[in-house]
């Protein structure tokens, strides 16, 4: 049920990340529309002012969407302690069976993975899996992530 939940929220922030953008620039261009057919001085200042408010949002949104996309949220201090503590728990408990640093990269590659807390939530989902002995119980992403990271035999 939290897995359901947790997995949830994230569509949803990352459709409002989508979504606040495109509807800040509708508003802005229909304000900007509205303002040059305005009959008044102060009709055409109120709708101009509301327009700049809406492009200024509207650029912050862009410029901190793009400053998040290069620097990468594995990048950042919380991102590499979770890195390091991730394949140093992956490498204990999994004797050699697995390739860790080849499951971090998938497990990070896409969504729901590639946010601190997708992550949390796909390594929850292999651990109650686990815990229960029924991998059918973990995330897909998840179980292809484990499939294709493997180790090779070394005999």
């Amino acid at each position: 049920m939290l897995l359901a939940i947790a997995s949830a929220h994230g569509a949803g922030y990352r459709a409002g990340t989508i979504a606040a953008p495109i509807l800040l620039a509708a508003v802005a261009v229909w304000l900007t529309r509205r303002a040059l057919r305005q009959p008044t001085r102060r009709g055409r200042l109120t709708d101009a002012i509301a327009a700049l408010v809406c492009a200024a949002l509207l650029a912050g949104a862009i410029v901190r969407d793009v400053s998040h996309r290069d620097a990468g949220v594995w990048d950042t201090t919380q991102g590499r302690q979770m890195h390091a503590s991730f394949v140093a728990g992956c490498r204990q408990t999994s004797n050699g069976a697995m390739d860790c640093e080849c499951l971090f990269e998938h497990l990070t590659a896409r969504p729901p993975g590639d946010t601190p807390s997708g992550f949390t939530m796909l390594g929850q989902s292999i651990e109650y899996a686990a815990q229960r002995s029924d991998w059918r119980l973990m995330r897909p992403e998840a179980r292809e992530a484990l499939l294709a990271c493997r180790a090779a035999p070394t005999s």
